[in-house]
């Protein structure tokens, strides 16, 4: 019975070393394992993990420092000077602002000669048009590159200000600051790209005619009739010789008819009938030897027609 009891001593313990001995390597694997991971995840991912981030933040950097263009763009530091007005609807609203190779004051030397710009009210109409040209006009137009297409641009910006733009009957899509302005709406250029017409006749114009409408100076025709305009007539006029048409009635024009009306030696028509125009009729009209139609009724005019006309 001894000898039995030692033979099922040595079997039992020959399988327990069976047993025991590849639980003990599967249980090194496991802690060999273990501090090869962190959170349950293996040291090679989070390695793979943050190589990836740092090439990530890389390209971003690169792509960043290659838009930055310090002679073409800047951030603001400061905003334009408040105006209390309303822009044209379609202005761009961004925080970066062009640069442009002249200031306002710069601008102004040539765009309103003798105007002090420092005393201009900021809310003048010529102001504002400055303003569309040195911050919302990408054209970035000089001087130097065309000084007629400048002058005109301003002053169709001068005009839609002035009239109150914002509130025409249709809408235009001016000012236009990607565009040259013979492709914004109402009006129409030559093929020199010169402003020849101006339709703008029951568009629901308010406010005035500024004097740089006498900028055109191939315009032939301008029709800015039914309409609220009011103020005077700007002498400026006189300045466009070309002028074959001149539509102001049903409007609200007041004071004199200018005597420089006298200067269009092409003017075939001319109503300015209903509207407030005060004083005599000037003489000077009888130097328009091309004129086949006058409308001056339903004025205040004082006095006689002259034998001139």
């Amino acid at each position: 019975m001894d000898e039995e009891a030692d033979q099922y001593k040595a079997h039992v313990a020959e399988t327990e070393e069976e047993v025991t001995s590849p639980r003990t390597e599967e249980n090194d694997v496991d802690a060999s394992e273990e501090e090869d991971e962190l959170f349950g995840v293996p040291w090679k991912v989070w390695l793979g993990l943050i190589t990836l981030l740092f090439f990530a933040a890389g390209v971003r950097v690169g792509v960043l420092l290659s838009k930055v263009d310090d002679n073409e763009i800047s951030i603001l530091t400061s905003a334009p000077p408040s105006i209390q007005t309303e822009k044209p609807f379609f202005n761009p609203t961004t925080s970066l602002k062009r640069t442009y190779p002249l200031d306002i004051e710069s601008l102004a030397e040539v765009l309103l000669p003798g105007v002090d710009i420092f005393n201009l009210n900021r809310t003048a109409p010529q102001y504002l048009a400055l303003e569309w040209l040195v911050y919302d006009d990408f054209r970035i137009l000089t001087i130097e590159d065309d000084a007629t297409e400048l002058i005109e641009r301003f002053s169709l910006v001068a005009l839609y200000y002035a009239t109150r733009g914002q509130h025409w009957m249709y809408r235009p899509q001016w000012p236009n600051s990607s565009s040259h302005h013979c492709d914004w709406d109402y009006f129409r250029c030559d093929e020199n790209g010169r402003v020849t017409a101006l339709p703008l006749s029951e568009s629901n114009l308010h406010g005035t005619l500024p004097p740089e409408i006498g900028n055109f100076r191939n315009a032939r025709t301008i029709c800015l009739a039914d309409s609220s305009i009011g103020g005077s007539i700007p002498t400026e006029l006189g300045f466009l010789t070309s002028l074959t048409r001149l539509n102001l009635k049903f409007n609200n024009l007041e004071g004199t008819l200018p005597t420089e009306i006298g200067n269009l030696g092409h003017l075939g028509f001319l109503d300015v009938h209903d509207n407030q125009l005060v004083g005599t009729i000037p003489s000077e009209i009888g130097n328009l030897q091309q004129l086949t139609h006058l409308g001056l009724d339903h004025n205040i005019f004082s006095g006689t027609i002259p034998s001139e006309i």
